[in-house]
Order: structure tokens, then sequence, then C-alpha cells
């Protein structure tokens, strides 16, 4: 008998090495095509959801409408070790820290006075092939990319956006909140996610709405402007903006609203809803 709990005991632990063998070799291989270890997107959801929100965002009108005209330089993961100089355009649109219900899955928010402006800028987008892991994307090694940056056509090139951590009438400054350089993603059959969440922020209690394809991918990004430099926090953090299912505010509830950041102040009126940017993570997988 005790031969045989001995014979069973070393069968389990055979299995258990095997098991952690192949995880190991399976992270090796993602690492070798410039990426980190594969997780499913339960794990993603696990790992990106802690310290930053999920963002609804909303075109809006600006007043003054105008390009910031600022010379600014950035530095993400696409750019290092040397940062890229830019100025920034016109305000395109703004970001509310949202809560959503996935499934069974609820991710509230986490800090309700971080927001976001997004501001045109001049410059280029590269081409890169990723792996994006969230509650909406996962991969693992062998995967094709499920993201692709669009650079665009040499006559109409797709250029960056700035993600910028902005304080709105009614609530405190944003606090550890990163910059983010967004850049524009070709539709491809991965980037496509067609969900259905519930999604609920400062200006609609509660909607439900279809998450449908990759927009943008957003990198954390260090910003120098007027010899002021600010840091990247969390380098790990990114955010994947998709498209969504219109909702737009009925015009008895449109509200202007003061809002305010290094570019300055101005007034911002939210229209329609649009886009849902997710805390996640990416690997390189060629370019």
């Amino acid at each position: 008998m005790e031969a045989a709990n001995g014979d069973r005991r070393n069968r389990s632990l055979v299995v258990v090495l095997a098991a952690a063998l192949l995880a190991a070799f399976a992270g090796i291989l993602l690492l070798a095509r410039g990426g980190g270890p594969a997780v499913d997107a339960a794990q993603a959801a696990a790992r990106t959801t802690t310290t930053i929100d999920h963002f609804q965002c909303y075109t809006a009108k600006f007043t003054p409408s105008g390009a910031v005209d600022a010379a600014i330089t950035l530095e993400d993961q696409f750019s290092a070790p040397q940062a890229k100089s830019h100025r920034v355009g016109k305000p395109k649109f703004f970001c509310n820290p949202a809560g959503k219900t996935h499934g069974t899955s609820t991710f509230p928010i986490l800090n309700p006075n971080n927001h976001l402006t997004a501001y045109q800028l001049n410059g280029k987008t590269p081409r890169k092939r990723l792996h994006v892991l969230n509650q909406f994307q996962s991969a693992v090694p062998d995967d094709p990319p499920n993201v692709i940056t669009d650079k665009g056509s040499r006559q109409r090139p797709k250029k960056p956006l700035i993600l910028v951590p902005t304080a709105k009438e009614g609530h405190a400054s944003p606090a550890g909140l990163d910059h983010f350089k967004c850049y524009s993603a070709e539709r491809i059959s991965r980037s496509v996610v067609d969900q259905s969440v519930q999604l609920t922020d400062q200006f609609v209690p509660s909607r439900g709405a279809l998450v449908k394809r990759v927009k943008f991918l957003c990198n954390p990004a260090e910003k120098v402007h007027d010899e002021t430099t600010v840091p990247v926090t969390s380098a790990s953090t990114h955010l994947v903006c998709y498209t969504t299912s219109r909702f737009s505010i009925p015009t008895a509830q449109l509200t202007p609203r003061d809002i305010s950041n290094q570019f300055g102040a101005r007034e911002m009126t939210a229209k329609v809803a649009n886009m849902l940017c997710v805390p996640s993570q990416k690997f390189l997988v060629g370019s």
C-alpha cells in the first residue's frame, strides 16, 4: 500500500512539474518575440484594473475651440530612448472615469477626480504589431497580433493624440494619472470585440453599450512642457480605446462645465458618448 501511495505521489509530482515547464516555455516564447508571459483575459483584468479607471469618452464642444499651439516633447515606449517634439492642437474629446459591468465582473470607479482631455498632435504613427491583454482581448505566444497601429497613407498620415489629466468643475485635481500618447489602430479581425457592457459615469448614471473595435492604443508618456517634466508613474499600464454604440446626451441636459489642465482652462460641453478606454497591458510582437 505504501509503495502504491508513493507511486501516486511521484506521478502527481511529474504532472505538476510538466505543467510548470509548459507554462514557463510559453512565457519564454513570448519574451523572445518582444513581449511578456502569456496570460488569459481574467488574469489580465486582475492585473490592469487596480490603479487606473476605465474611461468613457465623449465628443464635446470646447470654448475656446482653437488649438493650444504649445510646444512639448513626449517620450513613450515607441519613441524611447529619444523624445519626440510636438505641437499641441485642438481638443478632440473628454473622458470621465467610468464603472463597468461585463458579464459577472464589475469594475467600479476608483478615482472619481481623474479625467482626461484628448488633444491633437502633429507627427506620425509608427506601425507596430501588438498583443494587448485586458477584459476583452487575450493572446498566447503563437497568436497573430490583435492590434496593429495604423500609420495611414503618405497623403493622409494618421497623427497621434495626447490624453492629458484634467480637473473638472466640482472635483479635485487628478492624482496619480499619467499622460498617454495615443496611436490610431487598424481594423483587423482580432481587434473586433462586439461585447455588451453596462457603463456608468458622472454624466450618464447607467447605459448599456456595445463595445465594438479597437480605435486607439495609448502608451504612458513622459511630457516636457515649459521646462517642466512630468514623468511616467506606471510604465506597465496602458489604455486601449474601443468604439462603442453611441449615446447622445439629451439637449435639455447639455451642461457646460469648466475644465483645466497644464494647457489652460476651457469650457466643455459633453455631447455624445462613443468610446471606452480600458486599462490594458501590451507586448510587441513585431513591427
